[in-house]
Protein backbone atom coordinates (compact mmCIF):
# COMPACT_ATOMS: atom_id res chain seq x y z
CA UNK A 1 0.00 0.00 0.00
CA UNK A 2 1.61 3.59 -1.12
CA UNK A 3 1.82 6.39 1.22
CA UNK A 4 -1.37 8.26 -0.71
CA UNK A 5 -3.58 5.78 -0.20
CA UNK A 6 -2.93 4.81 3.38
CA UNK A 7 -3.39 8.72 4.32
CA UNK A 8 -6.59 8.73 2.65
CA UNK A 9 -7.59 5.49 4.68
CA UNK A 10 -6.48 7.36 7.57
CA UNK A 11 -7.88 10.31 6.54
CA UNK A 12 -11.59 9.07 6.73
CA UNK A 13 -11.15 7.06 9.80
CA UNK A 14 -14.47 8.62 11.47
CA UNK A 15 -13.93 9.81 15.04
CA UNK A 16 -10.27 9.93 14.43
CA UNK A 17 -10.57 13.56 15.71
CA UNK A 18 -12.09 13.12 18.64
CA UNK A 19 -9.77 10.34 19.73
CA UNK A 20 -6.69 11.89 19.31
CA UNK A 21 -8.35 14.88 21.38
CA UNK A 22 -9.24 12.42 23.87
CA UNK A 23 -5.57 10.49 23.60
CA UNK A 24 -4.25 14.65 23.99
CA UNK A 25 -5.77 14.70 27.55
CA UNK A 26 -5.18 11.57 28.69
CA UNK A 27 -1.72 11.85 28.05
CA UNK A 28 -2.00 15.08 29.73
CA UNK A 29 -2.29 13.91 32.92
CA UNK A 30 1.25 13.00 33.39
CA UNK A 31 2.25 16.78 33.68
CA UNK A 32 -0.68 17.43 36.41
CA UNK A 33 -0.60 14.34 38.46
CA UNK A 34 -4.01 13.82 37.93
CA UNK A 35 -5.16 9.91 38.65
CA UNK A 36 -6.88 7.87 35.73
CA UNK A 37 -9.45 7.28 38.07
CA UNK A 38 -10.57 11.27 39.07
CA UNK A 39 -10.70 11.54 35.03
CA UNK A 40 -13.04 9.46 34.05
CA UNK A 41 -15.12 10.13 36.70
CA UNK A 42 -14.77 13.99 36.47
CA UNK A 43 -16.25 13.47 32.84
CA UNK A 44 -20.23 14.29 32.19
CA UNK A 45 -22.20 10.63 31.87
CA UNK A 46 -25.42 11.81 31.23
CA UNK A 47 -24.98 14.40 28.48
CA UNK A 48 -25.97 13.41 24.80
CA UNK A 49 -22.45 15.04 22.89
CA UNK A 50 -20.63 12.75 25.42
CA UNK A 51 -22.19 9.59 24.77
CA UNK A 52 -21.82 10.14 20.75
CA UNK A 53 -18.11 11.27 21.40
CA UNK A 54 -17.59 8.17 23.27
CA UNK A 55 -19.15 5.92 20.51
CA UNK A 56 -17.40 8.17 17.53
CA UNK A 57 -13.39 7.04 19.91
CA UNK A 58 -14.16 3.63 20.27
CA UNK A 59 -15.00 3.45 16.43
CA UNK A 60 -11.92 4.68 15.56
CA UNK A 61 -10.20 2.79 17.80
CA UNK A 62 -11.73 -0.62 16.57
CA UNK A 63 -10.41 1.12 12.60
CA UNK A 64 -7.15 2.16 14.10
CA UNK A 65 -7.14 -1.27 15.57
CA UNK A 66 -7.37 -3.14 12.19
CA UNK A 67 -5.13 -1.45 10.52
CA UNK A 68 -2.33 -2.30 13.33
CA UNK A 69 -3.17 -5.92 12.71
CA UNK A 70 -2.41 -5.49 8.85
CA UNK A 71 0.89 -3.82 9.91
CA UNK A 72 1.92 -6.38 12.34
CA UNK A 73 0.85 -9.07 10.04
CA UNK A 74 3.23 -7.87 7.16
CA UNK A 75 6.18 -7.28 9.27
CA UNK A 76 5.95 -10.82 10.57
CA UNK A 77 6.22 -12.47 7.03
CA UNK A 78 9.04 -10.09 6.37
CA UNK A 79 10.94 -10.67 9.81
CA UNK A 80 12.48 -13.97 9.42
CA UNK A 81 14.67 -12.81 6.11
CA UNK A 82 15.67 -9.28 8.12
CA UNK A 83 16.78 -11.66 11.14
CA UNK A 84 18.58 -13.89 9.00
CA UNK A 85 20.25 -11.13 7.01
CA UNK A 86 21.30 -9.31 10.41
CA UNK A 87 22.18 -12.22 13.03
CA UNK A 88 21.08 -15.30 12.58
CA UNK A 89 23.35 -16.42 16.28
CA UNK A 90 20.77 -14.43 18.22
CA UNK A 91 17.67 -16.56 17.05
CA UNK A 92 16.29 -19.19 19.23
CA UNK A 93 16.93 -22.80 18.47
CA UNK A 94 12.85 -23.28 18.19
CA UNK A 95 13.01 -20.61 15.35
CA UNK A 96 15.96 -21.72 14.00
CA UNK A 97 14.70 -24.99 13.48
CA UNK A 98 11.51 -24.12 11.87
CA UNK A 99 13.50 -22.01 9.46
CA UNK A 100 15.19 -24.87 9.10
CA UNK A 101 11.71 -26.91 8.22
CA UNK A 102 11.09 -24.63 5.79
CA UNK A 103 14.14 -24.91 3.67
CA UNK A 104 15.81 -21.48 4.51
CA UNK A 105 19.59 -21.18 3.94
CA UNK A 106 21.97 -19.77 6.40
CA UNK A 107 25.20 -19.19 7.71
CA UNK A 108 25.25 -20.67 11.25
CA UNK A 109 27.37 -23.35 12.73
CA UNK A 110 24.96 -25.26 14.60
CA UNK A 111 26.83 -25.61 18.13
CA UNK A 112 24.04 -24.88 20.23
CA UNK A 113 21.02 -26.11 18.46
CA UNK A 114 18.53 -28.57 20.62
CA UNK A 115 16.15 -29.78 18.01
CA UNK A 116 16.36 -29.93 14.19
CA UNK A 117 13.30 -30.77 11.71
CA UNK A 118 14.82 -31.39 8.12
CA UNK A 119 11.67 -31.24 5.64
CA UNK A 120 13.35 -29.83 2.58
CA UNK A 121 16.00 -31.16 0.18
CA UNK A 122 17.43 -27.95 0.10
CA UNK A 123 17.95 -27.47 3.75
CA UNK A 124 19.30 -31.32 3.84
CA UNK A 125 21.71 -30.31 1.13
CA UNK A 126 23.10 -27.08 2.63
CA UNK A 127 23.82 -28.61 5.98
CA UNK A 128 25.94 -31.26 4.20
CA UNK A 129 27.49 -28.62 1.89
CA UNK A 130 28.52 -26.32 4.46
CA UNK A 131 29.56 -29.03 7.09
CA UNK A 132 27.26 -28.52 9.52
CA UNK A 133 27.71 -32.13 10.31
CA UNK A 134 28.51 -31.24 14.43
CA UNK A 135 26.11 -30.85 16.36
CA UNK A 136 26.85 -31.04 19.82
CA UNK A 137 24.08 -30.38 21.70
CA UNK A 138 21.44 -31.62 19.14
CA UNK A 139 19.19 -33.69 21.36
CA UNK A 140 16.08 -35.01 19.30
CA UNK A 141 16.11 -34.93 15.40
CA UNK A 142 12.78 -35.02 12.83
CA UNK A 143 13.75 -35.79 8.77
CA UNK A 144 11.29 -36.99 6.05
CA UNK A 145 13.61 -37.11 3.49
CA UNK A 146 16.80 -39.06 3.01
CA UNK A 147 20.05 -37.64 4.58
CA UNK A 148 23.19 -39.86 5.49
CA UNK A 149 23.84 -39.18 9.41
CA UNK A 150 26.92 -41.53 9.83
CA UNK A 151 29.38 -38.76 9.34
CA UNK A 152 27.32 -36.10 11.77
CA UNK A 153 29.18 -35.77 15.30
CA UNK A 154 25.96 -35.90 17.50
CA UNK A 155 26.95 -36.89 20.91
CA UNK A 156 23.42 -35.58 22.74
CA UNK A 157 21.36 -37.30 20.19
CA UNK A 158 19.14 -38.90 21.93
CA UNK A 159 15.70 -38.97 19.91
CA UNK A 160 15.07 -39.46 16.20
CA UNK A 161 12.41 -39.60 13.71
CA UNK A 162 12.81 -40.70 10.15
CA UNK A 163 10.54 -41.16 7.37
CA UNK A 164 11.14 -43.13 4.34
CA UNK A 165 14.81 -44.01 5.27
CA UNK A 166 17.74 -46.45 4.82
CA UNK A 167 18.83 -48.42 7.94
CA UNK A 168 22.62 -47.44 7.81
CA UNK A 169 21.96 -43.69 6.83
CA UNK A 170 20.07 -43.27 9.92
CA UNK A 171 21.64 -44.26 12.79
CA UNK A 172 25.06 -42.56 13.33
CA UNK A 173 25.52 -43.19 17.51
CA UNK A 174 22.65 -46.00 17.89
CA UNK A 175 23.44 -47.26 21.95
CA UNK A 176 22.81 -43.33 23.01
CA UNK A 177 19.43 -43.58 21.43
CA UNK A 178 16.43 -43.65 23.98
CA UNK A 179 13.11 -42.96 21.34
CA UNK A 180 13.10 -44.02 17.76
CA UNK A 181 10.31 -43.53 14.90
CA UNK A 182 11.19 -44.65 11.73
CA UNK A 183 9.20 -45.55 8.52
CA UNK A 184 10.15 -47.64 6.03
CA UNK A 185 8.91 -47.54 2.14
CA UNK A 186 8.42 -49.95 0.13
CA UNK A 187 11.63 -52.01 1.13
CA UNK A 188 13.81 -52.34 4.27
CA UNK A 189 17.34 -53.79 5.25
CA UNK A 190 16.37 -56.30 7.97
CA UNK A 191 20.07 -56.86 8.97
CA UNK A 192 21.25 -53.24 9.23
CA UNK A 193 18.33 -53.21 11.70
CA UNK A 194 18.90 -55.68 13.68
CA UNK A 195 22.53 -54.79 13.98
CA UNK A 196 21.02 -51.27 14.97
CA UNK A 197 18.83 -52.46 17.37
CA UNK A 198 21.11 -54.77 19.74
CA UNK A 199 23.13 -51.70 19.40
CA UNK A 200 20.51 -49.63 21.70
CA UNK A 201 21.56 -50.28 24.92
CA UNK A 202 19.20 -46.91 26.00
CA UNK A 203 16.81 -47.60 24.34
CA UNK A 204 12.98 -46.91 25.66
CA UNK A 205 10.33 -46.30 23.30
CA UNK A 206 10.38 -47.76 19.42
CA UNK A 207 8.31 -47.29 16.77
CA UNK A 208 8.35 -48.71 13.64
CA UNK A 209 6.24 -48.51 10.70
CA UNK A 210 6.33 -50.73 7.10
CA UNK A 211 4.68 -49.34 4.42
CA UNK A 212 3.97 -50.88 0.95
CA UNK A 213 7.16 -53.07 1.93
CA UNK A 214 6.82 -55.59 -0.20
CA UNK A 215 10.83 -56.80 -0.01
CA UNK A 216 13.93 -56.73 2.19
CA UNK A 217 17.35 -56.68 2.12
CA UNK A 218 19.35 -59.07 4.46
CA UNK A 219 18.65 -62.29 5.29
CA UNK A 220 21.13 -62.56 8.67
CA UNK A 221 19.72 -61.09 11.34
CA UNK A 222 21.54 -60.19 15.53
CA UNK A 223 19.66 -60.95 17.66
CA UNK A 224 19.22 -61.19 21.71
CA UNK A 225 17.57 -63.97 23.88
CA UNK A 226 13.77 -63.26 23.11
CA UNK A 227 12.08 -60.91 25.51
CA UNK A 228 15.26 -60.12 27.54
CA UNK A 229 15.51 -56.29 26.71
CA UNK A 230 13.17 -54.13 28.69
CA UNK A 231 11.59 -51.32 26.66
CA UNK A 232 8.57 -48.63 27.99
CA UNK A 233 6.94 -49.20 24.25
CA UNK A 234 6.97 -50.11 21.32
CA UNK A 235 4.74 -49.34 18.48
CA UNK A 236 4.43 -51.35 14.86
CA UNK A 237 2.26 -50.46 11.97
CA UNK A 238 1.97 -52.28 9.20
CA UNK A 239 -0.04 -51.32 6.16
CA UNK A 240 0.00 -50.52 2.33
CA UNK A 241 -0.16 -54.73 1.44
CA UNK A 242 3.19 -55.04 3.41
CA UNK A 243 4.34 -58.50 2.26
CA UNK A 244 3.48 -61.20 5.66
CA UNK A 245 7.14 -62.86 4.71
CA UNK A 246 8.43 -59.35 5.47
CA UNK A 247 6.34 -58.49 8.45
CA UNK A 248 7.57 -62.17 9.62
CA UNK A 249 11.65 -61.06 9.70
CA UNK A 250 11.01 -58.00 10.98
CA UNK A 251 9.24 -59.33 14.02
CA UNK A 252 12.08 -61.84 14.22
CA UNK A 253 14.54 -58.79 14.59
CA UNK A 254 12.32 -57.61 17.22
CA UNK A 255 11.35 -60.45 19.29
CA UNK A 256 14.31 -59.63 21.81
CA UNK A 257 12.21 -56.79 23.10
CA UNK A 258 9.81 -56.97 26.22
CA UNK A 259 7.47 -53.52 26.37
CA UNK A 260 5.50 -52.46 28.89
CA UNK A 261 2.82 -52.04 26.21
CA UNK A 262 2.79 -53.04 23.16
CA UNK A 263 0.34 -51.79 19.61
CA UNK A 264 0.31 -53.28 16.64
CA UNK A 265 -1.87 -51.69 13.73
CA UNK A 266 -2.44 -54.04 10.95
CA UNK A 267 -4.25 -51.20 7.90
CA UNK A 268 -4.76 -52.61 4.29
CA UNK A 269 -3.31 -55.90 4.75
CA UNK A 270 -4.92 -59.12 2.37
CA UNK A 271 -7.24 -61.17 4.47
CA UNK A 272 -5.28 -64.43 4.30
CA UNK A 273 -2.12 -62.15 5.19
CA UNK A 274 -3.88 -60.92 8.48
CA UNK A 275 -3.37 -63.75 11.44
CA UNK A 276 0.61 -64.46 9.55
CA UNK A 277 1.34 -61.03 9.83
CA UNK A 278 1.17 -61.55 13.57
CA UNK A 279 3.81 -64.05 14.10
CA UNK A 280 7.36 -64.43 13.63
CA UNK A 281 8.72 -66.79 11.35
CA UNK A 282 8.96 -69.26 13.95
CA UNK A 283 5.77 -69.82 14.36
CA UNK A 284 5.88 -67.46 17.46
CA UNK A 285 2.89 -64.84 18.06
CA UNK A 286 4.66 -61.37 18.19
CA UNK A 287 2.64 -59.16 20.86
CA UNK A 288 4.21 -59.40 24.53
CA UNK A 289 4.01 -57.03 27.09
CA UNK A 290 1.67 -56.33 30.04
CA UNK A 291 -0.44 -54.29 27.91
CA UNK A 292 -1.32 -55.01 24.05
CA UNK A 293 -3.18 -53.08 21.84
CA UNK A 294 -3.89 -54.36 18.57
CA UNK A 295 -5.95 -52.64 15.88
CA UNK A 296 -6.76 -54.01 12.11
CA UNK A 297 -8.05 -51.51 9.41
CA UNK A 298 -9.88 -51.65 5.99
CA UNK A 299 -8.00 -54.82 4.87
CA UNK A 300 -8.31 -55.46 1.38
CA UNK A 301 -11.59 -57.70 1.03
CA UNK A 302 -13.99 -55.16 3.09
CA UNK A 303 -16.31 -58.61 3.64
CA UNK A 304 -13.55 -61.49 4.44
CA UNK A 305 -12.84 -62.81 7.69
CA UNK A 306 -10.15 -64.45 9.72
CA UNK A 307 -11.20 -68.30 9.42
CA UNK A 308 -9.14 -70.45 12.16
CA UNK A 309 -8.01 -68.19 13.78
CA UNK A 310 -9.00 -66.90 16.99
CA UNK A 311 -7.48 -63.63 17.97
CA UNK A 312 -7.81 -62.95 21.74
CA UNK A 313 -7.18 -66.94 22.77
CA UNK A 314 -4.12 -66.73 20.54
CA UNK A 315 -2.62 -63.86 22.13
CA UNK A 316 -2.91 -65.36 25.78
CA UNK A 317 -1.18 -68.20 25.45
CA UNK A 318 1.50 -66.69 23.66
CA UNK A 319 1.91 -63.94 26.35
CA UNK A 320 1.57 -65.07 29.96
CA UNK A 321 2.08 -61.61 31.32
CA UNK A 322 -0.68 -59.51 29.65
CA UNK A 323 -3.03 -57.48 32.08
CA UNK A 324 -5.04 -55.32 29.88
CA UNK A 325 -6.05 -56.16 26.04
CA UNK A 326 -7.09 -54.09 23.36
CA UNK A 327 -8.30 -55.00 20.54
CA UNK A 328 -10.36 -53.64 17.71
CA UNK A 329 -10.47 -56.00 15.09
CA UNK A 330 -13.72 -56.47 12.57
CA UNK A 331 -12.19 -59.80 10.81
CA UNK A 332 -11.55 -61.80 13.83
CA UNK A 333 -13.34 -63.87 16.66
CA UNK A 334 -11.72 -63.70 20.01
CA UNK A 335 -12.70 -67.22 21.39
CA UNK A 336 -12.39 -70.67 18.93
CA UNK A 337 -14.30 -73.15 21.40
CA UNK A 338 -14.92 -71.74 24.58
CA UNK A 339 -16.08 -76.04 25.51
CA UNK A 340 -12.09 -76.53 24.21
CA UNK A 341 -10.04 -73.16 25.64
CA UNK A 342 -7.44 -73.00 28.15
CA UNK A 343 -8.86 -70.71 30.55
CA UNK A 344 -5.47 -70.98 32.72
CA UNK A 345 -4.19 -69.25 29.59
CA UNK A 346 -6.07 -65.87 30.97
CA UNK A 347 -5.12 -65.98 34.61
CA UNK A 348 -2.86 -62.88 34.27
CA UNK A 349 -5.66 -60.94 32.15
CA UNK A 350 -7.23 -57.85 34.34
CA UNK A 351 -8.87 -55.41 31.74
CA UNK A 352 -10.12 -56.75 28.30
CA UNK A 353 -11.31 -53.69 25.75
CA UNK A 354 -13.45 -55.51 22.43
CA UNK A 355 -14.25 -52.29 19.93
CA UNK A 356 -15.83 -52.75 16.18
CA UNK A 357 -15.65 -57.15 16.52
CA UNK A 358 -18.26 -57.44 14.30
CA UNK A 359 -17.23 -61.44 14.24
CA UNK A 360 -17.36 -61.58 18.38
CA UNK A 361 -20.54 -63.58 19.52
CA UNK A 362 -22.73 -63.54 22.58
CA UNK A 363 -21.62 -67.51 23.20
CA UNK A 364 -17.79 -65.68 23.49
CA UNK A 365 -18.70 -63.45 25.51
CA UNK A 366 -20.61 -65.32 27.92
CA UNK A 367 -17.79 -67.62 28.43
CA UNK A 368 -15.43 -64.87 29.00
CA UNK A 369 -17.66 -63.33 32.08
CA UNK A 370 -18.52 -67.11 33.24
CA UNK A 371 -14.81 -68.31 33.38
CA UNK A 372 -12.95 -65.30 34.08
CA UNK A 373 -15.29 -63.13 36.27
CA UNK A 374 -18.06 -65.14 37.99
CA UNK A 375 -16.74 -66.45 41.16
CA UNK A 376 -13.08 -65.23 40.87
CA UNK A 377 -11.11 -64.33 44.18
CA UNK A 378 -10.96 -60.82 45.04
CA UNK A 379 -7.99 -59.20 42.76
CA UNK A 380 -7.73 -62.10 40.30
CA UNK A 381 -9.91 -62.90 37.32
CA UNK A 382 -11.07 -60.44 34.83
CA UNK A 383 -12.10 -56.97 36.62
CA UNK A 384 -13.11 -55.16 33.63
CA UNK A 385 -14.41 -56.05 30.49
CA UNK A 386 -15.59 -53.15 27.90
CA UNK A 387 -17.82 -53.62 24.49
CA UNK A 388 -17.68 -50.83 21.79
CA UNK A 389 -19.89 -51.39 19.09
CA UNK A 390 -19.59 -54.64 18.46
CA UNK A 391 -22.34 -55.73 16.28
CA UNK A 392 -23.26 -58.82 17.50
CA UNK A 393 -24.07 -58.04 20.78
CA UNK A 394 -27.16 -57.50 22.37
CA UNK A 395 -28.36 -55.23 24.85
CA UNK A 396 -30.60 -57.99 26.51
CA UNK A 397 -28.15 -59.69 26.48
CA UNK A 398 -25.68 -57.65 28.42
CA UNK A 399 -28.15 -56.82 30.86
CA UNK A 400 -28.17 -60.48 32.43
CA UNK A 401 -24.59 -60.39 32.18
CA UNK A 402 -23.80 -57.46 34.19
CA UNK A 403 -26.37 -58.59 36.96
CA UNK A 404 -24.05 -62.16 37.03
CA UNK A 405 -21.32 -60.67 37.09
CA UNK A 406 -21.72 -57.91 39.10
CA UNK A 407 -21.64 -54.16 39.32
CA UNK A 408 -19.02 -51.62 37.27
CA UNK A 409 -17.40 -54.32 36.23
CA UNK A 410 -19.02 -54.68 32.39
CA UNK A 411 -19.13 -52.02 30.15
CA UNK A 412 -21.51 -52.15 26.90
CA UNK A 413 -21.97 -49.40 24.03
CA UNK A 414 -23.46 -49.91 20.90
CA UNK A 415 -23.02 -47.83 17.59
CA UNK A 416 -25.95 -45.89 18.55
CA UNK A 417 -23.56 -44.79 21.99
CA UNK A 418 -26.60 -45.67 24.13
CA UNK A 419 -24.36 -47.28 27.18
CA UNK A 420 -25.07 -49.99 29.96
CA UNK A 421 -22.43 -50.28 32.78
Amino acid sequence: MDARRMADEIGHIAGLDELIKLLERLKGLRSQSIPLDEFWRDMPLCSEPSLDEAKLCMAALNEVRIHLGRRIRLLHKAHTPLMLANGIDTLPDEILSQVFEAGHLMDTDGYRWGHLRICEPTAAKFLQDKGIVNLPCLKYLYHDIPINLTSWNLPSLSGIVGHFVQVPAVFATPSQLTSIELVFLESFDATSLSQALCSTTNLRCLALTLASCTSMDGDTLVVRPGHSVPLESMEIGIRGQTSWKVVQTLFDALFSFSASTTEIALHNLPNSDGPDSLYTSDNKIFPYGSEIKICVLEMVDPYGVWTNFSLLEEVVKGCNIAHTVHIEASVATMIDDPEKCTWESFSSLRHLHLKYCDQLTEREVEALVTNLMVGAEPGKGLQSLEIISCRGISEEFVLDLIYAAGPNKITWIPRCNKSLS
